[in-house]
């Protein structure tokens, strides 16, 4: 019993960095996902940040994962609770969104973030286990953080069940979609499609990759009417 007592007051095990730039993005549990971007972010370079990694890699409380070009730190390989034998580091940005998807999935998310950021949005995740938000990232629009869907598959959107409907009934009054470049058109009548089926009280920003420059559609949007809707659906043959 005294031996279950000491190891339970026995602290758990952090991360600790020689150098104070890098032990403070771990610490923080910064919103970074690659190696670039903790060497950049703590003006290092890259092999000087992978060897003061090498006993985290070692013991697996750090695992790169790489997918294509980047190279991704995930802070919880061995899962959440962490194991005794894994240092404690809060959630980095992969870590959530490896949490959404396999690396792939994940990767794609990141590359759209990034996009949103350079293209000037406010981007957030929601943390591992926060009550059931609508979406997994939100953008900040006009004081308000915004559910974003992000590249629907074609006919989901006008769906009864889709993702528009479901943020319907759940009274959120906007939502973010992200599209591919070149699929505005078809997603513009597929919101529309949407909107002209019943009355209607969702306002969407649309935004195409890679600019994300916002294209906003709304209910009180004069072209959102059944009879501007029949002109962009093509007849069948």
């Amino acid at each position: 019993m005294t031996e279950d007592r000491t190891h339970k007051d026995t602290p758990r095990r952090r991360v600790d960095f020689s150098d104070m730039r890098l032990q403070r993005l771990f610490i923080s549990g910064a919103q970074l996902a690659t190696l670039t971007e903790y060497a950049r972010k703590a003006e290092m370079d890259i092999m000087d940040v992978l060897s003061q990694l090498e006993p985290y890699l070692d013991d697996h409380s750090i695992e790169l994962e790489s997918v294509g070009a980047e190279l991704f730190l995930h802070t919880a390989p061995l899962g959440r609770p962490q194991p005794e034998n894994a240092a404690s580091i809060p959630a980095n940005l992969w870590e959530l969104l490896r949490y959404v998807g396999d690396p792939d999935y994940s990767a794609m998310l990141w590359k759209i973030i990034r996009g949103m950021e350079a293209g000037g949005w406010s981007v957030r995740t929601h943390a591992i286990g926060s009550p059931r938000p609508l979406t997994f990232l939100e953008i900040h629009v006009n004081g308000s953080w915004i559910p974003v869907i992000v590249l629907p598959r074609k006919g989901r959107l006008a769906a009864h069940d889709g993702p528009l409907s479901r943020a319907e009934g759940r009274k959120v009054t906007e939502v973010v979609v992200v599209c591919q470049e070149g699929h505005l058109d078809e997603v513009v009548t597929e919101i529309r499609s949407w909107m002209a089926l019943v009355k209607r009280t969702l306002t969407v920003i649309l935004l195409e990759q890679p600019r994300y420059t916002p294209a906003l559609l709304s209910p009180d949007d004069t072209s959102v009417r059944p009879t501007s809707i029949a002109r962009n659906v093509p007849r069948a043959l």
